[in-house]
């Protein structure tokens, strides 16, 4: 699965399926600044104690007969409060790939790829998941201004040889 994830603890994981799908080391270091977003911005701890208070306070007022409905409105909260995290963390991402020397329109090649992989979900249900849709990130990513002053920094690695290496 192309996934990378950050737990408690600020610990980041990577699949292996996702650095063999990152074209260049560019596209990871845009996932990696993303986690590091979450990480940075502590949405892991945020997002249990979200959960845990929606969860108590709609248990104590609905009473425990209706644990179905609970879960799917927490499911429904979570999902939206999830979707801002991601924001701020794309927000991030982008910031700290200025300040590394990589272009931030970086993040739109990599979710241009998910689209072509047709690796995303339908738009119209984007309410009821916990990232934006592919094609909001790309916007933002080709929105994104970058100082004046910026140029980007070559990577002087062979990442033909770093995936052929998995």
């Amino acid at each position: 699965m192309v996934n990378a994830y950050t737990i408690l603890g600020g610990k980041i994981f990577i699949s292996k399926a996702l650095i063999s799908f990152c074209e260049s080391p560019k596209e990871l270091a845009a996932v990696l600044a993303h986690e590091i977003g979450h990480v940075e911005q502590r949405h892991t701890v945020s997002r249990i104690l979200k959960e845990f208070t929606v969860s108590l306070l709609f248990g104590i007022i609905r009473g425990s007969d209706t644990v179905l409905l609970s879960e799917l409105w927490n499911t429904t909260i979570s999902s939206s409060f999830d979707s801002e995290h991601e924001k701020e963390s794309d927000e991030y991402a982008m910031q700290l790939l200025e300040k590394a020397g990589i272009s931030p329109k970086v993040i739109a090649a990599f979710f241009r790829k998910l689209n072509r992989e047709n690796l995303d979900y339908n738009e119209k249900i984007e309410f009821l998941m916990s990232h934006p849709h592919n094609n909001a990130r790309i916007k933002r990513s080709l929105d994104y201004k970058t100082s004046e002053d910026f140029k980007t920094i070559p990577f002087d690695l062979d990442w033909n040889n770093i995936q052929e290496g998995l």
